[in-house]
């Protein structure tokens, strides 16, 4: 760029800078070589209003003009926070503020990034280009400002366009997940002043912004979720913590205090995580001892509790490390409070073997535990049973047939459907064939291909996928059988018959392609015979695929009813559905 010119823009001499240009035109296309700035880049950057005006009346077009870096001159002016600059560019060409750079960013979100409150303010009057911003994915504009901490910007925005607090960034956050990451506690206030019901969203991760709050220690932040939003303390995140868990993982003392004075009393305290650990579970083996000590002091939860491992809270706690002595502190305060080894907890159980003498499989044997958990269940203090093996055939037989009976009357509901699907396409098939009708004369109305072969096979497929496919829905609606037998021989049929559907409405889409389809000698002709025979060989690929499969389903029940009786002379009960079970799916 031009020494003179340059220097013309930067003491903001309209004058001197108009009579360069008299003297060149040319020099208004002169860029600088560092990233290729154009002047009205520079004079918007630097926020010299009148050069800039007798720039935009010379050349309009430079408005529009990007740099090496994606950016045209009103991204340059908002980074520079010049609002009577970014007024001017937006009266001359209002399309340019919806481009982004190469870093994706919009003029918008670079006003909110640097803390430009007037121009920020300039933008949100702009209603058709705030309906814009609010459809950008990812959007950023409201994430910059929470994340530079520019309380005011943030309420400025909220306050004029609330819809902002919903919006996702890459990451799946919305901005109060941001304040809470960052811990501001002012902003996190503003955000659930304006869309509270934005703290139930998670974010691609699986936590919502009150877990990022307690991972980070934030005892303020959880208090005003607390007293704004206390039914966000139900969300757990996608590994199954809850407020607690991670309150206890962070290690921050008050932000759990803060928290159980508030729900002393409730069971969310009392939840397992994913691998059955309690808080106490947690407090010991994360060293966080001051927790634990709370804990114990207070009688909160229950002492022996096994995790999933069968592992308690004292078995955790002489696994770790004692390098400073607050450990053997802790062990002997919750011995002396009444915790005890997984091993203390079994000495209830016989100490007779299974499997000796004739009968023990008829007897049930007695675990005398304080709580058992089970899945993702409350632990509650019980006689644990292990009941004979018979009971657990007959357990585990009807827990699959029940399977076997939902199974079968989801694959109901699709067969009907897909029947309702092939008929809808044979009938709009039908009344609107290939090829087209005549619009006049004595046969208007009729098809144009009537006598051609593809047609009539394509009338005569296309009436037989209507029919059966019909006839499908008829049945399926009409007889609703409850027992698995008579529901496995209706499906059976219907299965038959949909593959007969399924196969002349193939056919009729090949013959009416044919009908179509131009005949002569050449590429056209090439292309269309491979359309048909793609379209042929993948629909045969398939209906050879499901046949082997029900082949080797056809295989396996044979070798099972082979074995019935040996089965049935064992006493097992489970062998009537083990076939299919085994294999994962269900066939008829």
């Amino acid at each position: 760029m031009d020494p003179r010119l340059s220097n013309a823009i930067l003491k903001n001499d309209k004058v001197a800078f108009e009579t360069l240009v008299k003297e060149d035109k040319g020099m208004l296309q002169q860029r600088s070589a560092s990233c290729s700035n154009t002047v009205l880049h520079r004079a918007s950057r630097i926020g010299h209003a009148k050069v800039a005006r007798a720039i935009v009346e010379l050349c309009p077009d430079l408005v529009s003009a990007e740099n090496a870096l994606g950016d045209t001159p009103l991204h340059e002016a908002c980074r520079g926070g010049n609002a009577d600059i970014v007024m001017l560019l937006l009266e001359t060409k209002p399309e340019v503020v919806t481009g982004l750079n190469s870093m994706k960013e919009s003029a918008f979100s670079i006003a909110c990034s640097r803390g430009h409150l007037d121009v920020v303010k300039l933008m949100l009057n702009q209603s058709w280009l705030m309906d814009i911003e609010e459809d950008r994915f990812p959007s950023n504009a409201l994430h910059e400002s929470v994340s530079r901490k520019n309380t005011s910007i943030v309420k400025e925005i909220l306050e004029a366009r609330p819809k902002f607090a919903w919006k996702r960034d890459k990451d799946g956050c919305l901005p109060l997940h941001c304040a809470c990451q960052n811990s501001n506690l002012e902003i996190t206030r503003i955000i659930l002043e304006y869309e509270p019901r934005s703290c139930l969203l998670l974010n691609d991760k699986g936590y919502a912004p009150l877990h990022l709050a307690a991972m980070n220690g934030e005892a303020a932040i959880i208090l005003e979720f607390i007293s704004r939003v206390p039914k966000s303390f139900n969300l757990f995140t996608k590994q199954g913590d809850s407020v607690f868990h991670l309150a206890v993982k962070s290690g921050d003392f008050g932000a759990f205090v803060s928290m159980e004075n508030i729900f002393k009393n409730s069971f969310h305290l009392r939840l397992p995580d994913q691998h059955g650990n309690t808080v106490l579970h947690l407090a010991v083996s994360t060293g966080c001892y001051d927790i634990a000590e709370y804990l114990i002091n207070e009688h909160i939860l229950e002492l022996n509790a096994p995790n999933y491992s069968g592992l308690t809270a004292l078995d955790l706690l002489e696994q770790g490390a004692d390098s400073d002595g607050k450990k053997r502190v802790l062990t002997a305060l919750l011995i002396e409070a009444g915790g005890k080894r997984s091993n203390q907890l079994l000495t209830g159980i016989s100490s007779a073997p299974i499997g000796e003498g004739n009968d023990n499989t008829k007897h049930h044997i007695d675990v005398k535990l304080p709580c058992v958990a089970q899945g993702n269940k409350m632990r509650k203090s019980n006689t644990l049973q292990i009941p004979s093996l018979q009971k657990l055939d007959r357990e585990t037989s009807s827990h699959l047939q029940t399977m076997q009976v939902e199974a079968l009357q989801n694959a109901r509901n699709t067969i009907i459907v897909v029947a309702v699907l092939i008929a809808t396409v044979s009938l709009s098939a039908g009344i609107s064939p290939p090829g087209g009708v005549y619009q006049d004369g004595p046969l208007k109305g009729k098809s144009m291909v009537a006598k051609t072969t593809a047609f009539k096979v394509f009338e005569i497929s296309n009436t037989i996928a209507l029919c059966t496919s019909l006839s499908v829905v008829f049945i399926l609606v009409r007889i609703i059988p409850f027992r698995r037998k008579p529901l496995m021989r209706m499906l059976k049929m219907a299965d038959r018959v949909m593959w007969v559907a399924v196969s002349f409405m193939v056919t009729s889409y090949l013959a009416a392609t044919w009908v179509i389809m131009p005949h002569s000698q050449g590429t056209e002709w090439i292309m269309s015979m491979l359309i048909l025979a793609l379209s042929g060989g993948t629909v045969g690929i398939t209906f050879i695929v499901i046949g082997a499969i029900l082949a080797n389903q056809w295989q396996r029940k044979n070798k099972w009813r082979k074995s019935e009786s040996i089965n049935k002379e064992l006493g097992s009960v489970t062998s009537a559905i083990e076939p299919n079970y085994r294999s994962g799916f269900y066939s008829y």
